[in-house]
Formats: C-alpha cells, structure tokens, sequence
C-alpha cells in the first residue's frame, strides 16, 4: 500500500475555488493529513457551519503529492437520493461506464488498479450509503484512500474520526492580545476585504472579541456577518449562478455602502466603520450550512 509521491502535487479535481484565504487551523490540517497516512478512511467531521469542507481542501493540497493517480473530489450535498451516491462518485472520477455494467462493478475495476485519494463531502444526509460504498471499495481496492466529511461519523471499524473544533476564541489572558486568536483573526481578515481601511484596536476590536464570542467561533457565522461570498464548487448551477453574480456585483469600495443599506451581511463592518463598535451584534440566526 505504497504512498511514495511521484512528482509535482497535481491540482485535486473538484476543489472549491476559494475566493478568501485559509485562515489558522494549521494544527487541525497537520492533524488530519497525519491520519490520511495512517488510516485508509479519515472522516471529519462536526457541526454546519464549522468548516469541514474549507479544511479538507486545504489537507488536500498539502498531500495531493503522495497519490500516484491524484486526488478526486465527489460532492454529495446535492445527492437526493442515497442511491444515487455511486453514480456521483463515478461522475467525480470521470468515469466511462460501459453500457450494461453496474456503475458499482465499474467503480470496483477503476479503483482496483489506482492509487489516489477519494474525497466525499458533505455525507450526513446519504450516510448509510456512504458507509456501505466505502466499505465496498475499501475490501477491493487496497490502495484507495478516502477522506469525507459530515456532522456525524460514518460508523465504520476502520475509520479514523477527527472532530473539527470552531475557531480559537480570544482569551483574558493571551499576552499578545485578542487579535491574535484565529476567529478574531478571521473576522478582521474578511471585513478588510470589505473595507481595507478597518482599524480592529481600542473598542472597536473588544467589539469585535464580544462579536466572536457570540458567534462561537463558527468560521460560516462570521463570514455571513462581514457578507463575505461562499466558495463555489465547479459543476453546482446555484454556484455558478452566485459567481455570475459576484462578477457584476459592485467594486470593493462600494460593498460597505451596499451591506449598510442591506442592515443584514456586512452590517458589523458597517457600524465598525461608522465608529458605532457597541452596536455590532450577530446577524439572526440562520438554519442550514
């Protein structure tokens, strides 16, 4: 079951195009791409929102390099019918089904002869299925590994489970201030994005710490507050339709006007830069994610 990297890392297929930058967890991607060399099923998971997806691609670009047939990323959310799980994966590995083969047959021959690393993401509302695939293909194909993420494990004997936390919280009695946790860090890097000229110090920065807090560290949450836009997977219309919209939308040096008008995303950058840091407050809350 060798992993010896044959060359330059390849681009995995399927990553998200991430528009932000990954910010801390350094130790969680360490983490999870150590149990991708150990185990042959690594499962993260945790709630919505706290960024399993985000992670895994990060993880991914650091090992794509160990897989002589590369990395291939299946995304299950929009998978309706747990049925439907293998057909999905055959589509993400670009699979040509003969005609009169089962699709799980011709995923069994595929994989038997490859070496690559498998990523199925968001499995928590096909998961028995997921589980019976993975456990199918792991029996058949010795040198496949598999990463997935859901909010619930997979229930297998050989799986590995990490458990994704939220983002550092800033604390009392950090020396080097409260801007240096990882969910304060997150908050300051997306709204100067929103706007560059944000100053996080004095009470606009406890504002922010009070912000955070509230908002538990959920990475989703303190984007959706600064408006910052979602990743897009390719092949996914809705995000297609959202890219489309992000390219015709305003320059960066309008978006603040725009989120204060709104009152919803964007609203905290708002009222930072109005110099009304007591006001910021999380956005309602949203279900989903």
């Amino acid at each position: 079951m060798g992993q010896a990297a044959t060359g330059p890392a390849r681009e995995p297929r399927g990553l998200s195009h991430a528009r932000t930058s990954f910010v801390g967890r350094s130790a969680a991607v360490d983490k999870v791409a150590g149990l991708l060399a150990q185990y042959r099923l690594v499962t993260v998971t945790g709630p919505g929102g706290v960024g399993k997806t985000r992670l895994a691609d990060e993880v991914l670009r650091q090992v794509a390099g160990r897989y002589a047939d590369g990395v291939w990323v299946a995304e299950l959310a929009a998978v309706a019918e747990p049925a439907l799980v293998p057909a999905m994966v055959a589509t993400a590995l670009r699979l040509h089904q003969a005609p009169g083969v089962p699709v799980v047959d011709a995923l069994g021959a595929r994989l038997a002869r490859q070496q690559l690393l498998l990523v199925l993401d968001n499995c928590e509302h096909v998961l028995d299925a997921v589980a019976q695939f993975c456990a199918t293909v792991l029996l058949s194909a010795d040198d496949i590994r598999i990463l997935a993420t859901s909010r619930e494990p997979l229930g297998l004997p050989e799986e590995a489970r990490y458990r994704l936390p939220p983002l550092e919280l800033p604390r009392p009695s950090d020396p080097d201030g409260p801007g240096q946790a990882e969910a304060v860090r997150l908050f300051a890097e997306r709204a100067r994005q929103v706007d560059p000229d944000l100053a996080l110090d004095g009470e606009a920065g406890a504002a922010v710490t009070r912000l955070v807090q509230r908002l538990d560290g959920m990475p989703l949450a303190i984007e959706l507050v600064v408006g910052v836009p979602r990743p897009v997977r390719p092949g996914c219309r809705r995000s297609r339709r959202r890219a489309g919209r992000w390219a015709r939308g305003p320059a960066p040096g309008r978006l603040l006007a725009a989120a204060a008008a709104r009152g919803r995303t964007g609203r905290a950058v708002a009222l930072l830069h109005a110099g009304n840091p007591a006001r910021v407050r999380p956005a309602p809350a949203r279900t989903g994610g």
